[in-house]
């Protein structure tokens, strides 16, 4: 064995050691949680090195992009930069694409439409078809879309037995039809053109089956039927193929995921070595003993101990409140009282839920309470108004016949380029059928324009020329920015307008362009849009800054925090109603391996929070407890259930802006003056009796008011209250969510 085997396995346990080292046959990795399987993905790429494999001819495939960012870095640190493809499946094809989709009738600057794209080429598809856009939501569209892309089924194999699938196969059809007509791919189209190749063009199959001998894939249970054939048809080449993966954390069926793919590994690659990674490095035995308890009602998985040398006496605590509100007061008490008494960072917590909707309460009272705090899903850094702008032009240089990045970039900033003007402008490329960049560059087109819209018209047809000529020189992609954002006047009108923050996002893309100019000297412009476009939410995480993190149970997948919330543990929310309504066991199945990642993203404490009533879609509505806090390990569990002040006070026990609230007392209980405070026993809300003007009332974000008039009867009634820090709003009684003082 060399020195650099010899680093590359010390510290790995006998598991760990097995995997990273087997060759001959195909390899099947089952890494529970906290099990140390990217440190065997990377210490296995980096072996295989090490033993003398060309790393190019290396491909591994994971998930994020920021876990494939984590894995060449830790290579590179045991074995110095190589050249080996590390990147997700969508990246990879992409990359891919580049070289092969002419075979497919595309060129090979093709742009790649993000969700907000895709969903404007649906909207334009149902008007050519000829649906209502309000029956027809272009969302349920997209999904559908999708559904039929990731299970390599094109428009013509939708079945046609009903008029809603008839419906879809024919927006699928127009959709696509746009799309082609733009040279455009969506995220889905990535993986289905790469099995096209693959499976029906010998030539490319063969030239990527003598490039890759070894090809790992990371979180093999999140697959899907289009990634599942493409993974057969590399390896089928006589590749070694290791896939690392865990049934226990399947969570994305409803993109298409398949957790048989993992299940039925050894049944679709004979002769498969399976290595069990048991021993978890991450969470305290008691949390492990609590999830293991719960994921144990499952008949899908692959069955197996997992153990922690993570000793401790602090259980799982479960707990109720009243209502949504308190149930986010209560977390934000427990958080300032563990950083207090623990010395903890605010870093260290995480707040975990199903659904966005429930971030709002979390987010009102770290407001108040002066809690810092990032929501993962709000506006990512590429979906911002200025850079989507940006991106258009850079787009529409690279791909002349990208219509939707012309449309968005022809009148950005105004230029007096109206809707009627570019819908004429269709019409013309249309009769001329060519891209709407081609139509304005021509000459005889713009003079068959009124006066006015031809100037208009003229003044970006040269803009576009003298971006043209820019983009054709040897020029850097940061370089191509800076002159693309100058030459096309918008930083002139950010500048005029003295729009500082807008501007230094732009700044921000020059940076990121500058840096993938460094790491990727051989690429341009096209790649670099392609990197950009396949950025996910997670891929922005900083991990460093000093804020609680809020976020959903599916994008915690693959982080880890000291402390973890999950939070609304109700019936019809964790399991989600429309996997309890379908009334398939896997679908239930589903939601249990969901509330088992959530729970095993924690290191040190784990809470399960739940309430006695929360709005939804409107409606304040009993909620009960989810079926999942019962299936845990009651020898795991401290239950606050029965003491519902067991951990800190409720939001009126805190300071306001108004001043400082009241306590609450107990409901039936009196103030100085023989004052009584009456209480919804559950739900703290003011009945239409018991409130009239002139009373002093309580508000959970805008603190303290006094009554000003009562309109209407009844909780649909309206009460205007003046409050001290805000001053006069109307609210509906029954969402006011008051308490009289």
């Amino acid at each position: 064995m060399t020195d650099a085997a010899a680093k590359i396995l010390s510290g790995l346990n006998d598991a760990q050691r097995e995997a990273v080292v087997h060759s001959g046959s195909p390899l099947l990795v089952v890494a529970g949680a906290g099990s140390g399987k990217t440190r065997v993905v990377t210490c296995r790429i980096a072996h295989l090195m090490a033993s003398g494999v060309e790393p190019y001819r290396i491909l591994a495939i994971t998930f994020t992009n920021k876990a494939a960012g984590e894995m060449r870095e830790r290579i590179e640190g045991l074995v110095g930069p190589s050249d080996a493809w590390i990147s997700t499946f969508h990246s990879m094809c992409a990359r891919a694409l580049r070289r092969e989709i002419h075979r497919l009738g595309y060129d090979r600057s093709y742009s790649i439409y993000d969700r907000d794209d895709t969903l404007r080429c649906i909207r334009e598809a149902t008007a050519e078809v000829g649906l209502s856009p309000t029956r027809w939501r272009p969302e349920s569209l997209c999904a559908a879309i999708s559904s039929y892309k990731n299970a390599c089924e094109g428009p013509d194999e939708v079945p046609s037995g009903d008029y809603r699938s008839r419906n879809i196969a024919e927006v699928y059809r127009v959709y696509q039809d746009i799309c082609r007509r733009n040279n455009a791919v969506d995220f889905d189209d990535l993986l289905v053109l790469m099995v096209r190749l693959l499976e029906d063009e010998p030539e490319v199959r063969q030239y990527w089956q003598g490039r890759f001998r070894h090809v790992l894939i990371d979180e093999y249970q999140d697959t899907n039927r289009a990634q599942y054939r493409i993974v057969r048809a590399l390896a089928s080449g006589g590749a070694e193929l290791s896939a690392v993966g865990d049934p226990d954390q399947s969570i994305y069926a409803w993109r298409g995921a398949d957790v048989r793919n993992i299940l039925e590994f050894q049944k679709d690659f004979p002769g498969t070595k399976i290595v069990r990674l048991e021993e978890n490095y991450r969470s305290t035995e008691v949390i492990l003993s609590a999830a293991s308890g719960l994921i144990r009602q499952n008949t899908e998985r692959i069955d197996r101990e997992l153990w922690s040398k993570r000793a401790s006496d602090v259980k799982v605590t479960t707990l109720v409140r009243a209502d949504e509100e308190l149930e986010a007061a209560e977390v934000a008490s427990t958080i300032e009282r563990l950083r207090n008494e623990d010395n903890l960072n605010y870093q260290d917590f995480a707040i975990f839920y199903r659904t966005n909707a429930q971030s709002r309460p979390f987010e009102d009272v770290f407001v108040l309470k002066s809690i810092p705090y990032a929501l993962l899903g709000s506006i990512s850094f590429y979906e911002r108004k200025e850079i989507k702008d940006a991106i258009a032009y850079l787009r529409l240089l690279a791909n002349p016949a990208d219509d939707l990045a012309f449309r968005r970039a022809v009148n950005t900033p105004t230029r007096g380029i109206g809707d009627k003007t570019v819908m004429a402008l269709r019409e013309r490329a249309a009769a001329k059928g060519v891209a709407l960049a081609e139509a304005l560059l021509d000459g005889e087109v713009r003079s068959s324009f009124g006066s006015r819209a031809k100037r208009a018209l003229d003044g970006f047809a040269s803009i576009l020329t003298e971006l043209r000529k820019v983009a054709s020189t040897s020029l850097s992609v940061a370089e191509i920015i800076r002159e693309t954002l100058r030459i096309s006047g918008y930083v002139a009108s950010l500048d005029e307008f003295n729009d500082v923050g807008r501007a230094e996002n732009l700044d921000q893309l020059v940076a990121k362009a500058a840096a993938f100019d460094e790491k990727e000297p051989e690429s341009g412009l096209a790649d670099f849009l392609a990197e950009v476009s396949l950025v996910a939410d997670v891929d922005e995480w900083d991990e460093k800054a000093d804020r609680v993190a809020l976020m959903t149970l599916h994008s915690a997948k693959g982080l880890e925090f000291g402390v973890v919330f999950v939070t609304g543990m109700e019936e019809g929310l964790l399991p989600h109603a429309r996997s309890i309504e379908s009334g398939e066991p896997a679908e239930i199945e589903e939601e249990r391996r969901l509330a088992y990642v959530g729970m095993t993203r924690a290191k040190d404490r784990l809470f399960l929070t739940r309430c006695r009533r929360r709005y939804l879609r409107g409606v304040s509505q009993l909620a009960a407890a989810s079926r999942f806090i019962s299936e845990l390990p009651e020898e795991a569990l401290e239950r606050g259930d029965e003491d519902e002040v067991e951990f800190g006070a409720d939001p009126f026990a805190a300071e306001t802006e108004a001043g400082p609230a009241y306590e609450r007392p107990e409901p039936g209980s009196e103030e100085p003056g023989g004052v009584r405070r009456v209480y919804d026993e559950d739900a703290d809300l003011i009945m239409p009796h018991e409130i009239e003007p002139g009373d002093r009332v309580n508000h959970r974000k805008f603190g303290l008011g006094v009554v000003v008039e009562m309109q209407g009867s009844g909780l649909s009634g309206k009460v205007i209250v003046d409050f001290t820090s805000v001053g006069p709003k109307k609210l509906v009684l029954e969402y006011a969510r008051l308490t009289r003082l």
